[in-house]
């Protein structure tokens, strides 16, 4: 049995040694992060009026591109992970029902000078605000949009004002 860190570390090894296996490592490929850069730039040029950014954790490539592109305007980019499993914030991880957020395996992506902080959100907050989000826009979001929703309002709550930006990647494309 073992901890998922070690069971998904084990079977990652297992394919590398493959001669016609190419694994893209999302936790530690920093190219990636200049990938993520154009939807900051995206983001910036359909609003001109961006307070913050909420965005998840997960691999911390997104996050990181888009810090990179928002940093010399001055944007702060606010990383979200649940509050089960705050590896960003230095504490150990532990299970939790946000799909994409947390692995168990730590990024190697993850630069903290360049957000302005880590927002924890618990798990049954992200399922409620997603849950939220298609009652009010019936646009279907998972958890992990669900919980930048909550840390934008978190935002808020904090007397950050003016537009909060919540990324909220989903594989589903549906609008009306």
């Amino acid at each position: 049995q073992g901890h998922p860190r070690t069971q998904l570390e084990s079977v990652l090894q297992a394919y590398r040694v493959g001669p016609d296996t190419l694994i893209v490592d999302q936790l530690s490929d920093a190219t990636l992060i200049h990938r993520y850069s154009i939807v900051g730039e995206e983001l910036m040029r359909q609003n001109e009026n961006i307070s913050a950014i909420t965005i998840g954790a997960g691999s911390a490539a997104s996050a990181m591109g888009i810090a990179l592109a928002t940093k010399d305007k001055g944007i702060p980019v606010y990383v979200v992970e649940p509050s089960e499993a705050p590896v960003l914030s230095g504490r150990p991880w532990s299970p939790h029902s946000i799909p994409g957020l947390a692995p168990p395996i730590p990024t190697r992506l993850f630069k903290r000078e360049w957000v302005a902080d880590v927002v924890l959100v618990d798990s049954e907050a992200a399922w409620n605000m997603a849950q939220r989000a298609l009652q009010a826009t019936g646009e279907p979001v998972g958890p992990s949009s669900g919980a930048a929703i909550a840390a934008a309002l978190e935002l808020r709550r904090r007397g950050i004002r003016g537009d909060v930006v919540s990324v909220c990647p989903s594989h589903l494309a549906i609008s009306l």
